[in-house]
Parts: C-alpha cells; sequence; structure tokens
C-alpha cells in the first residue's frame, strides 16, 4: 500500500506519544486558578494575559500560538555596521516567509542595552512577536562543599604515598587547599586528617606514615564553587531590562536564570543563608530532634540542635564490617568531631537535595516577582537535563509561568528527550503551566541535511510535539551562524536552507487557522513515583536498590513501560495523578520514610511496579496515542514539479497553497468540483469565484552549496552538499471540498 505524508504523520505520533494511553486509567481532574498579569508596553498600552488549565496563554483575550524559532544575532556578538546589516536582513527573509514568532538568545554580557534596542525595533517594525532570553541572569557563584563519597577516595593497605586527581569540573574556592580524611577500614574511626594544596597538574598527594593493619581510607573533601546558586538580589538583569524600551510584541522572558538551568549536583552550599533556611526546613519536618537523629541514623553523639544539623557536612560511606553494618562519616562545619551515621538507616543526603531545590525554588520566586515588579510577561524556563522541583509550583502563590520542552531527535526520542517529563512536571504543579518548545530540531548532527528532510517532515515532528502537550513551537534555530561561530551548528540553522522557514510560516497559518487542538490533552497512562536524581547516591547506602526512575533524559530508564505496554514518566508529587507505580524498596527500606507516607496518602492508586522493563525493549502498540495528527495538513506532490499544501480552518472551509518546486515559471490547470477562491498569487483572477482555470506558478530561486559543520563539543566535523531555494510565491485557495482539486501541469 502506498504510504501518504498524512499517513506517515499518524504513524509517527502513535509513535513518539510513548507515556500516553487510551485507557481507562485517566489524570485526576482538577481546578485551577489561571496565572495572569497585565503587560504594559512601551507606548503606554495594557495587554492582559492569563494561562489557561489547557496549558495555553492568552494575550489580550486570544490564545497566543507561537511557531517560530531561536534568533541569535550577529550584531549583539560583534556589532559593526555589517553585522548590523546581516541581522536586518535575516529578519526581513524570516518575515518574508511567514515566520512571526523568535525569541532573541542574547548571548553577550557585554550587549548593552542601547544595541539590543536597535535590534527590538526591528522586530516591531516587521511586526514580529518575541521573547528574550537575557544574557544576564539571577544566578551567582556561590562556595560549598563537593559530596560524593565515591569520588576523591582510595583504599590503602600500606604507609606510603596517596594520590588523586581533581576532576577538571571542579572549581576550587580561592583558598584552594583540600581537606583530607583517613579513616580505619577495620571499626571506620578517624586516624588522620589535614589538608592539602594542588600541585600543577590538579593532583593532590599525601604521604601517610602510619596504617592501620586493616588498612585504611583516604578521602578528600574539597571546598568548591558553583556559577548556579540563583540570587535574587542580583540587580543586573532588573538594570539592563529597565534600560529597554520594549513594544506591543513583546510577550515573554526565558531563562532568566541561566541557559537550561539545573540545580547544581553534588554540591552543598555552606553559606550562612542557605543553612538559616536549611536549620527552619529541618524543624518543620521534623517535629523533635529526636526525630531527626533516627531518620539521620545518628549514632553515639546526637546531633544537638537544627543549627548544627544544617551544618553537617558528608563525607564518606565505609565499606561495612559485617553483613550488617554500614557506617558513614560526617563533619559538623566549624568543629572537629566525626559524626557517625548508621548508612542502613539515613537518609541525610536525600533530605538536603530535596531542601537545596525548596531553597532554590523560594529563591527563583522572588526573583521572578523583582522582574515582573519591571516588566510583567509570563517568564518561561526551559526544561533540560534533570527534574528538579525548582519549577513545580505547589502553592497558590505566583511561580514560573511556562515551561519549554528541549526536544531533539524522531519518533520515540521525542518524548524521552524531555517531551514527557515537561509534560508531567507541568502537570503535577497547582498552577496552570504554559507548555512550550522551546528548542527542537531533527537529530542534526547524524545527517548530511540542514534541518528537515521536507515539508512533510517537518510537519510529522511538529504533530509529534503538539501530541506531547505543546502549545507552540520554537526550533533551534534562526540565523544560529552569527552566534559563535559560522559552522557549529550549520545542520541546525534553518536559514541555511530559506524554503524551511517559509515550511515553518505555512505550519503557522495552518495551526492557528482552526484552533481545536488547544483543547487536546495528552493521556497519562500512571507516573512513577519518587524521581531519583542523578547524584541521589552522594551519600547513601549500597545496599539501597534503585527505588526510583532516573530524572534525567540522559538516564536509561527516565520512562519505562510495564508488561501491558503502558508508558510512565517518574514524579515528585503523585498526588494528581490516576495511577502511580513504584519500587517494593519504597516500602522496605527504613530510609524511605518520608516517601513511603507520601505513597500511603495516595491510597489505593498506588501499585507496585512488578513486571517494568527497560524503555527499549518493547515497541509501541497501535493503540497508543492521538488517532491523527493535531494541525491537520496534508503535503502532496505534482509530478515533482510543484507542491500543494491543505488544511482545515476554523469556518470549516479549507484553504490550499500550491508552489512551483522547479527553477522556473510553471503553468498549471485547476478543476475542482466545487468553487473555489483565488485569495493571492493571480491577480487576473483574485477574489473571484471559479471552479477551475489556469495559472502560472512563480519559479523557485535555488543553487547547489556546500557547507561545513564542525563542532568539537559534539565530535562533528564533515563537509557536505545541498541543494537550497527560497520557495516561491504560493497560489492560495480557499473553498469547500478542496480535497478533490485536481492540478495538471503543462
Amino acid at each position: 500500500m502506498s504510504r501518504t505524508p498524512i499517513t506517515n504523520v499518524i504513524d509517527l505520533v502513535r509513535e513518539c506519544v510513548v507515556f500516553l494511553l487510551m485507557a481507562a486509567t485517566l489524570l485526576l481532574a482538577w481546578s485551577m486558578e489561571a496565572e495572569a498579569g497585565t503587560y504594559k508596553d512601551a507606548e503606554g498600552r495594557a495587554h492582559d494575559w492569563s494561562v489557561t488549565a489547557d496549558h495555553v496563554m492568552e494575550w489580550d483575550g486570544r490564545p497566543y500560538v507561537p511557531f517560530g524559532g531561536m534568533f541569535t544575532s550577529a550584531w549583539l556578538t560583534r556589532p559593526t555596521v555589517a553585522t548590523f546589516e546581516q541581522d536586518r536582513r535575516s529578519l526581513q527573509q524570516i518575515k518574508a516567509a511567514g515566520v512571526e514568532d523568535l525569541y532573541l538568545h542574547v548571548m553577550n554580557k557585554g550587549a548593552s542595552p542601547e544595541s539590543t534596542q536597535r535590534l527590538i525595533d526591528e522586530f516591531e517594525r516587521l511586526g514580529i512577536k518575541y521573547g528574550i532570553q537575557p544574557a544576564h541572569t539571577f544566578t551567582t557563584v556561590t562556595e560549598g562543599y563537593y559530596i560524593n563519597s565515591k569520588a576523591l577516595a582510595t583504599n590503602i593497605k600500606n604507609p606510603g604515598r596517596v594520590v588523586v586527581t581533581l576532576p577538571g569540573s571542579i572549581r576550587l574556592t580561592s583558598a584552594s587547599s583540600v581537606r583530607y580524611f583517613v579513616f580505619s577500614r577495620s571499626n571506620g574511626e578517624l586516624i588522620d586528617s589535614g589538608e592539602v594544596r594542588p600541585d600543577g597538574k590538579r593532583k593532590l598527594v599525601v604521604d601517610l606514615k602510619n596504617v592501620p593493619s586493616g588498612g585504611a581510607r583516604v578521602k578528600f573533601l574539597p571546598e568548591i564553587r558553583s556559577g548556579r546558586w540563583i540570587d535574587p538580589n542580583d540587580a543586573t538583569l532588573i538594570n539592563w531590562v529597565q534600560d529597554l524600551r520594549l513594544g506591543p510584541g513583546f510577550r515573554f522572558f526565558l531563562d532568566p536564570f541561566g541557559n537550561e538551568y539545573r540545580r547544581p549536583a553534588n554540591f552543598l552550599p555552606k553559606s550562612s543563608e542557605w543553612r538559616k533556611f536549611f536549620s527552619s526546613w529541618l524543624s518543620q519536618r521534623y517535629s523533635t530532634l529526636e526525630a531527626l537523629n533516627k531518620a539521620w541514623g545518628v549514632s553515639g553523639d546526637q546531633l544537638s540542635s537544627f543549627e548544627s544539623a544544617a551544618k553537617l557536612i558528608p563525607i564518606t560511606v565505609e565499606a561495612a564490617a559485617t553483613a550488617e553494618e554500614e557506617w558513614g562519616s560526617a563533619l559538623i562545619d566549624g568543629e572537629t568531631r566525626i559524626v557517625r551515621v548508621d548508612m542502613r538507616r539515613s537518609r541525610v543526603w536525600l533530605d538536603m537535595s530535596e531542601a537545596i531545590d525548596e531553597n532554590l525554588q523560594t529563591l527563583a520566586q522572588t526573583a521572578m516577582q523583582r522582574l515582573r515588579q519591571v516588566v510583567d510577561v509570563p517568564i518561561i524556563a526551559k526544561r533540560h537535563h534533570e527534574a528538579t522541583r525548582i519549577w513545580i509550583s505547589r502553592e497558590e502563590s505566583r511561580g514560573l509561568d511556562g515551561l519549554g520542552m528541549e526536544s531533539y531527535g524522531s519518533g520515540k526520542k521525542l518524548a524521552r528527550f524531555n517531551g514527557a517529563a515537561t509534560y508531567v512536571e507541568a502537570l503535577q504543579s497547582v498552577r496552570p503551566t504554559w507548555l512550550l518548545v522551546t528548542e527542537h530540531n531533527r537529530d542534526a548532527w547524524n545527517g548530511d541535511y540542514v534541518g528537515y528532510r521536507s515539508r512533510g517532515d517537518m510537519y510529522q515532528h511538529f504533530n509529534a510535539l503538539l501530541a506531547l502537550g505543546a502549545k507552540g513551537i520554537f526550533v533551534f534555530g534562526l540565523n544560529l551562524k552569527s552566534s559563535s561561530g559560522d559552522s557549529q551548528w550549520t545542520t541546525f540553522d534553518l536559514s541555511n536552507d530559506p524554503r524551511q522557514l517559509e515550511w515553518l510560516g505555512t505550519f503557522a497559518k495552518a495551526a492557528r487557522a482552526n484552533l481545536a487542538w488547544l483543547k487536546y490533552k495528552p493521556k497519562v497512562a500512571g507516573v512513577w513515583y519518587p524521581v531519583q536524581s542523578s547524584d541521589a547516591r552522594s551519600f547513601l547506602t549500597e545496599s539501597l536498590p534503585d527505588y526510583g526512575l532516573s530524572g534525567s533524559w540522559r538516564g536509561a530508564s527516565g520512562v519505562v513501560e510495564n508488561s501491558a505496554g503502558e508508558w510512565v514518566v517518574p514524579v515528585f508529587y503523585p498526588d494528581r495523578f490516576a495511577q502511580v507505580f513504584y519500587s517494593s524498596a519504597l516500602t522496605q527500606s527504613p530510609i524511605l520514610g518520608q516517601e513511603a507516607a507520601v505513597l500511603k496518602a495516595v491510597g489505593s492508586k498506588a501499585k507496585q511496579g512488578a513486571g517494568f522493563k527497560s524503555q527499549a525493549t518493547r515497541g509501541i502498540s497501535s493503540s497508543v496515542g492521538a488517532a491523527e495528527a493535531l494541525v491537520k495538513t496534508s503535503v502532496q506532490s505534482v509530478n515533482g514539479v510543484a507542491e500543494i499544501v491543505r488544511w482545515d480552518r476554523e469556518d470549516g472551509r479549507e484553504q490550499v497553497e500550491v508552489r512551483s518546486l522547479v527553477d522556473r515559471p510553471l503553468k498549471i490547470d485547476i478543476r475542482a468540483s466545487q468553487p473555489f477562491v483565488v485569495i493571492a498569487g493571480d491577480e487576473e483572477h483574485q477574489g473571484q469565484s471559479t471552479s477551475g482555470g489556469s495559472y502560472t506558478l512563480a519559479a523557485v530561486e535555488s543553487e547547489s552549496k556546500e557547507f561545513t559543520l564542525k563542532n568539537s563539543a559534539f565530535s562533528a566535523n564533515r563537509r557536505f552538499g545541498q541543494r537550497v531555494s527560497v520557495s516561491g510565491k504560493p497560489l492560495i485557495l480557499e473553498g469547500r471540498g478542496m480535497n478533490d482539486l485536481h492540478i495538471s501541469v503543462r
């Protein structure tokens, strides 16, 4: 059987929506108060906006449905007359292709408000609606400790020299010295400690003269700096924004905490502000110090206050002396004694990680409130790498307004690579969350072509993303050659093949012509509780099996499938879902008492996840996913020399655009069983109702080009050739019953 483009769309949607199931177990319904605000533009006009329970952002009372791309600027990177003209021409080409939505990624912190304003004025002049991803962010460098009980540690049997190399990713504090501890392997007692400075090759060297008969464990504890701590009091971004005149086209801020922000892994802050927060957090979680000491498995001398507990620094986990023992060692900062911890019971690091997330969330909310006092538009965060509580609002107070999928690839990978996880994180918030795709492209490292293989290929991918719950798409990217090198992102940059800009603009028209798809809600088969972060085992017993699923798209088990073929996604908060799966470890380990209590509150919805398998071991049954593409476009070739694109409109009529695919004017004849109206593309017949006629399609401007892709970070280095083109002006028709349109080429 021959396969049509629309058949391919259906199949791809069925394959990619791996976590969805048309089943009896549906997502529990709940009411949400709309996230809302009022933006006043530079001309003084007010624009009311809100986010609906369908994850749609409405602007001035109508849905704002963006389909565009991330735009990088040559002018803001290298400000010259030539680079501004380059940006201006690129923007004109993008708008001429029908693309009306962009977000400006300001990659240079040296870009002044005046330079940025000049580019924004171009956006406004062209009628482009836009967001801004600023270079300045609410982040700061803070000091703390590198927590990883296995790293920077070694076991020795005899006296001698111990040498450990610091990873390049570790940034030491200005003090630059690293503490070390030597523990007896037979009884876990501390037998020596001190400080050492790394040499020029980042090696840490300690000479040990006395080692007990059972051997010793040497552990290094570096004080490090992280540049990913949120600082709501940093006024740099506020001052930069205050100097901008943002016009009526402005719609949102993106990632004001840094590109694809995530909690710093394996990091325990040491600031007084953090310790004050953590002390209060502990006192609320544990009603008494006795309960805290028990939950943390503290042995011997007990922690005497929540303030002391907030200064605890996990160091290492020693090998068990017997099958019934496994001990950890920790240090109270500013004191000399070592705190012994029974690792079979201790949830020290789990508490620390959860509190860090909540502290960062509180800081982020304060920062966002400051930004809204200057410009009140939606604030969006790109969801990438690791699952986090930071963006999940659990209170009625206003938090983040939107989440962006960073979903790359094709087929099922779209859901696994941030797609499913982003949608489910939005569902966990008690307030509505605007859901967008903020970066998308094919897996362009592996192909010798720019962007997408065809118009139909692009539309298949877009429909697959909409079926994951997205209410708009920004591709990565446009004008990328202007950012950090002309060849680093060659295969991702749609501007390298301008016809793809028209494909994007035409899909946007089709999506806006009938907004019924905005009501679509993916159905969640179930969720897995809890999320197990990638650094969860930084200070945790070795005997505890995996108690949750990885929250990272890089993990092999971030999305799993049960024996019934149902796909589930890990969550922090399971109360909003109709079916919750969990590991037996959750009810059997004393470490996981907090999580077990949450599970108990879920009640009969909870099911032990027996029979779950790796995501890669099972195909997708035909019953999974949407029955058809949400934005109903069809793409048809006419003898390989012309292309017909057809879509439905809200008024029940259809729109058809016919374009030449060759570099010469093309004469065609059209016949239809019902009358249609010529909207554009033929001045002689424009506005007339007819059942057929002869027309001439504009020629395509095309050329063969050689491209270079060179990106050392992704081990990409190759050259390839591709024919690229600028789409000709279309013949645009509208009417009813346009499916039987007959087009022949003369």
